[in-house]
């Protein structure tokens, strides 16, 4: 019996190039809660951000792990928060500042995150679809806010993004850079992932891994993909993952996310399997 469906927001449940979360996967979310079955996306977005894509139905995100898992909501209400450091990011700008076409992006409670060391550059690639919903600002000055949601911007046309990875690890030993999409590293704290949130949700709902489904993608749900047994990767998904996952489903594109959560609620209070699973 699932009591808890997890997803990863971009390229998962919101295909590259949608702005909002389509009607068709609220109206499956929603089928999911008034089932009884917790919905959750688990990404390495703000809360803040990913409120800005469920605005055709805000009440089905009551629950979340966002930041990769720094932070986690529960019933509309934060459980869990860690917060990076000021020296953190001031070696992360440090380390930036003596490279071409790279940026530390920071966002506290202001929507618009904070991108740090751009303004001389060209920043035509941070005005796509869905990268940034709510703009930002550019800046060479790090804020003196309190965050839990830290990135990398950065050129991989210019760049070879393992030497910029290579570079960052050196410099702040401290904290993990995962390549995730192109031009763009999440940061967490050394070996902090999204894994940690489910354990956070597992114990706050009382529930066990048996009774949660996972969809993902990319390398940052490798974590979480690999730790559950009800996983599920979208058929866009990175090697890695669609190795790791032990069900497969259709592209983000096509919406398959919403599908499988419409079929988990055709069988909800049950011992059936969801369609996707008895395949």
């Amino acid at each position: 019996m699932i009591k808890l469906v997890l997803s990863d927001m971009d390229n998962t449940l919101l295909p590259f190039g949608d702005s909002q979360v389509c009607e068709e996967t609220i109206q499956a979310i929603r089928r999911l809660i008034d089932a009884g079955i917790h919905f959750a996306p688990a990404t390495g977005r703000g809360y803040a951000d990913v409120s800005q894509f469920f605005t055709l139905d805000p009440s089905v995100l009551t629950t979340a792990i966002t930041c990769n898992a720094l932070e986690v909501w529960l019933d509309n209400a934060p459980v869990f928060q860690k917060f990076f450091s000021q020296e953190e990011l001031e070696r992360i700008a440090c380390c930036l500042s003596t490279l071409d076409d790279a940026a530390l992006v920071i966002t506290g409670n202001d929507p618009k995150p904070w991108i740090i060391g751009l303004q001389k550059a060209d920043t035509s690639r941070l005005d796509s679809p869905g990268a940034f919903p709510n703009g930002y600002h550019l800046t060479d000055t790090i804020p003196e806010v309190q965050t839990l949601n830290v990135g990398v911007v950065f050129d991989s046309d210019r760049m070879d993004p393992k030497d910029v990875q290579q570079k960052l690890a050196q410099a702040v030993p401290s904290l993990d850079f995962l390549y995730t999409y192109t031009d763009w590293f999440d940061v967490t704290p050394k070996g902090w992932s999204k894994a940690d949130g489910v354990h956070i949700l597992m114990d706050a709902l009382h529930i066990t891994k048996n009774e949660i489904v996972v969809f993902g993608d990319g390398i940052n749900d490798l974590s979480i993909i690999s730790a559950l047994p009800h996983s599920v990767a979208v058929a866009n998904a990175v090697p890695e993952v669609a190795a790791a996952a032990r069900y497969h489903i259709g592209k983000s594109s096509k919406y398959a996310v919403a599908l499988a959560c419409n079929q988990i609620a055709d069988v909800a209070g049950t011992d059936v399997l969801p369609e996707f699973m008895r395949l």
